[in-house]
């Protein structure tokens, strides 16, 4: 899933959440497709609602992990209370730093609601690291505000077992993910990096600093130890870890 040239690697970690439809849609062969709210019913019966808050609403992310499978999927707007989209203390393994949930009262951040059969959650766990990264977690008592209609209560979603990072001694949203009543600055995906860069290695270049952590699994996993020491753990008390 790494690009194999030097140029490809850094626009890719710069990317990330990579690009995200403005609406609803059907995630079909590879690629977004129109939707038809009429065919929701059948289209979200027996399938779980999967939280997405950062690349798993991109259809180009979605088409790396289900490339050749021929999956067939809703991708669904949806508007969640008291949450934000923040960046998590990790770096992943094509370069950029992660995203996950955090409970912020007063804040709506818009984002979407993956409707996943049994095999595509299962590849879905495979590609999100639970127990390493992130935890499969139910989470009850949410307000989900869902396009087309209707209001869930109840949803799961990854959220970071590094924690939220912590920047100038806050949280830090996404800049590409819309939100409401943020209270915090909200950064792109380069702004982080460098930030992330001056506090981790400033004795490097930026380019290389990116590189090292694609290119250096141990490298990478000692500066997210070090993301993770001062990180903000997930807030919401009516969160239950699956996996």
């Amino acid at each position: 899933m790494v690009p194999p040239d030097r140029a490809g690697r850094l626009a890719r970690a710069m990317a990330y959440p990579f690009a995200i439809p403005p609406g609803s849609f059907v995630f079909r062969d590879g690629a977004a497709t129109s939707l038809d709210f009429a065919d929701l019913p059948s289209l979200t019966r027996g399938r779980m609602p999967v939280i997405a808050c950062g690349s798993n609403q991109s259809p180009d992310q979605l088409a790396r992990k289900y490339a050749g499978r021929g999956d067939v999927f809703p991708v669904l707007r949806a508007r969640l209370r008291d949450f934000d989209a923040v960046y998590s203390a990790h770096i992943t393994t094509y370069g950029s730093v992660a995203s996950t949930l955090q409970h912020i009262p007063g804040t709506t951040v818009a984002l979407s609601v993956l409707w996943l059969d049994g095999d595509q959650l299962a590849l879905m766990h495979t590609t999100e690291a639970p127990g390493e990264n992130y935890a499969y977690t139910r989470l009850e008592g949410v307000r989900i505000e869902v396009d087309g209609g209707g209001v869930l209560e109840t949803a799961w979603a990854y959220t970071s077992l590094h924690g939220c990072l912590n920047h100038d001694g806050d949280m830090v949203p996404l800049a590409a993910m819309p939100a409401e009543n943020r209270s915090r600055p909200a950064l792109e995906q380069q702004e982080m990096l460098g930030a992330v860069h001056r506090r981790l290695a400033p004795e490097i270049a930026f380019e290389d600093f990116v590189l090292e952590n694609i290119g250096d699994r141990h490298i990478r996993r000692r500066r997210i130890g070090a993301l993770r020491a001062d990180a903000a753990p997930f807030g919401w008390a009516r969160a239950f870890h699956e996996i």
